[in-house]
């Protein structure tokens, strides 16, 4: 598979769970795709563990023709990888007030033993952390962007997360931005969009 310059695999697969296969071109296989898990097989465990030897265009096609709820199942693998390899989230608009949802999801992580890095500009520190003004100005490594603006707001701080070198970017319930999520996919960092991570987390590694 020819992929966009520096789209990374899962950001790929993530496409074409979407049913967006027009940036994903038919042609040789992609050794990156080793080892990463797909849902949408029809055979009896329903699991296509994919090799340097699968040709993405047999995945792709798979993904086609699954149902929804196999492609359902795929988005959980993905959320479930994103949640189980991070060690770092950085959360753009975490508030320093215990009764906001943001304080409440990064409250809820930090106890699941992430590292929380709070950005906000009007905040000292919050959670025991110090807060940033923006993405740029943390200095240590963020795996994940965790996001709790509003939508419009978005794009800016999904380009601070690819400058930044993040492996994902993950927009919380309620906010939506295709435009955004598409860029960032583009540029290789996963999506997720429109989910709660404190939900997630308890769904999919409950304790």
């Amino acid at each position: 598979m020819k992929l966009l310059d520096g789209i990374s695999p899962r950001a790929a697969v993530q496409l074409a769970l979407l049913g967006d296969y027009s940036r994903l071109t038919p042609g040789c296989a992609h050794p990156r795709f080793h080892g990463y898990l797909f849902y949408p097989h029809l055979g009896r465990d329903g699991i296509v563990t994919v090799d340097t030897n699968t040709p993405p265009r047999y995945i792709i096609t798979l993904l086609a023709a699954a149902p929804a709820d196999h492609r359902e199942a795929g988005m959980d693998a993905s959320i479930e990888s994103i949640l189980r390899e991070a060690k770092t989230i950085a959360i753009v608009g975490l508030s320093p007030k215990a009764d906001r949802p943001s304080y409440e999801v990064a409250h809820y992580l930090q106890q699941q033993g992430y590292r929380i890095i709070p950005v906000n500009p009007t905040a000292d520190r919050v959670l025991g952390e110090r807060s940033y003004p923006d993405l740029k100005s943390v200095p240590e490594k963020v795996d994940v962007v965790d996001i709790f603006r509003r939508a419009e707001d978005v794009p800016p701080i999904v380009e601070d997360a690819v400058q930044i070198g993040a492996k994902a970017v993950w927009m919380q319930e309620g906010i939506v931005n295709e435009a955004a999520a598409d860029w960032a996919r583009e540029t290789g960092l996963e999506v997720v969009m429109d989910r709660c991570m404190l939900k997630e987390h308890r769904r999919l590694l409950p304790q």
